[in-house]
């Protein structure tokens, strides 16, 4: 498989996993909120983002192509290099990178769970999948803080418009 087909076989992955994420956010939580009630539709919120973000992670290494520039911004950010502005994650990355990392891994799980785990882990081009336990922890706590948030919003929306 040659390096184009590698690009595109993650870059269609990562997209129907873009929009499979939507569909389960805007359609199955709201239904399963109401049918199940807020925790186990919490329990399963929790279930759906780590599955999603372990499986990105996989992917993203077995692939090994930094089709999302995650790998070259690191390395550009490690070797003090000026970073062009680029796409729109690349973007919103380095204008919070420095300011509030808190707040810039809790965007990048909400976009995908891994983001997080792909720019935070040390190295670049290493495609080494989970690396450190304060990055595993990280990983958790944000699926947590999201869900919480996911699950609380929509509950309140629920009762609200009852």
């Amino acid at each position: 498989m040659g390096r184009t087909t590698k690009i595109a076989h993650f870059g269609a992955i990562f997209f129907f996993n873009t929009i499979f994420k939507g569909i389960v956010e805007w359609v199955l939580i709201p239904l399963s909120m109401k049918e199940l009630g807020f925790l186990k539709t919490f329990i399963f919120t929790n279930l759906f983002l780590l599955s999603l973000g372990f499986f990105s992670i996989k992917l993203y290494d077995y692939y090994g192509k930094d089709c999302l520039s995650l790998e070259n911004l690191k390395k550009s950010q490690d070797n003090k290099i000026e970073v062009e502005k680029g796409n729109n994650l690349i973007n919103m990355i380095l204008k919070w990178a420095d300011k509030n990392p808190f707040l810039l891994s809790l965007f990048l799980s909400s976009q995908n769970p891994a983001l997080t785990v792909l720019y935070y882990r040390y190295g670049h081009n290493l495609y080494n999948g989970f690396t450190g336990r304060k990055l595993i922890l990280i990983f958790l706590r944000n699926i947590l803080i999201l869900s919480l948030y996911i699950n609380t919003l929509l509950y309140l929306g629920l009762k609200v418009f009852k």
